[in-house]
């Protein structure tokens, strides 16, 4: 996982202030709102990905099990 992402109020008097995902607080002349934004390309160095060989390897193959409304119509329908 990445890192994630933050809500800065840097205040003209020096504080900082992480405002969280939701919020709202009033600002003054000179103070800055900073949106550091979390990256899409990784997290790290990239030497620090691990195994080289491991991370050659194809993913392993996910099941999929069918099941619902649909499915139960299409297999009632299958069964005639």
């Amino acid at each position: 996982p990445g890192a994630p992402g933050l809500n800065l109020l840097l205040r003209r008097d020096g504080r900082t202030i992480n405002l969280g995902a939701k919020t709202s607080v009033p600002v003054e002349a000179g103070d800055v709102f900073r949106l550091q934004t979390p990256g899409g390309g990784g997290f790290g160095s990239p030497g620090d990905g691990g195994d080289p060989e491991e991370m050659a390897q194809p993913p392993a193959p996910r099941s999929f099990a069918e099941r619902g409304s649909v499915f139960e119509y299409r297999q009632a329908q299958e069964a005639v």
